[in-house]
């Protein structure tokens, strides 16, 4: 799920080691630094091989992990995580046919790719919790969706998103959100602290 929603598969495209595979996950250069040093990291260093921390500050700077090891790069590549532009990504076939499996993919698709925001109540006040998956893939918002409804987590699929007829995007709100937390859960400290603090005082900006 994370590898769908932060990362991508490309090749080179010259140079001495033209048409080599190279692995890339990043995030947010600050939001997204707890989520890749203390779990996004040691997760990929247990399950498949040492990968190192990748800093950019550049036009669009960024923070996350990279490797052209072979062996991690074609991994990931039987695992279905596709090579180039990811513009018609899908859950692959053996996470959709286990339900553990698809919990777990919701879980990173959502810690990368989603937010946590509270919306305005009559009053004015940020009290409407709610969960935003965005993709431009429609193909896998539908799949999202029907496992999060399978799992009897209500949603919607909001289209065109912000008048972008290319963007996808599901929304969980109030009760739901709290089920969400509870089946799934989040493994990103910048969803879980907004998560709590909304729990805790029924506000969130």
């Amino acid at each position: 799920g994370m590898c769908l929603g932060d990362g991508s598969l490309t090749r080179r495209k010259s140079g001495k080691h033209k048409g080599q595979l190279r692995f890339q996950m990043r995030g947010h250069i600050t939001d997204d630094r707890d989520h890749y040093d203390h779990f996004v990291k040691p997760l990929i260093d247990e399950i498949i091989s040492p990968i190192p921390i990748t800093t950019y500050v550049g036009n669009t700077p960024y923070y996350g992990v990279s490797t052209e090891q072979i062996g991690i790069c074609h991994y990931l590549k039987k695992l279905g995580v596709p090579v180039g532009v990811k513009q018609n990504i899908q859950i692959p076939s053996w996470i959709l046919t286990n339900k553990f499996y698809s919990m777990a993919f919701i879980r990173g698709f959502v810690d990368t790719e989603g937010s946590i925001y509270a919306a305005k109540d009559s009053k004015g006040q940020h009290t409407r919790i709610r969960i935003s998956i965005v993709n431009t893939s429609a193909l896998v918002i539908k799949q999202i969706s029907n496992i999060l409804k399978e799992l009897g987590v209500n949603n919607i699929i909001v289209k065109p998103y912000k008048g972008k007829s290319t963007i996808n995007k599901i929304q969980i709100a109030d009760s739901n959100v709290e089920i969400y937390f509870i089946l799934i859960g989040s493994n990103n400290p910048k969803h879980t602290t907004k998560y709590q603090i909304w729990k805790a005082t029924g506000v969130n900006t």
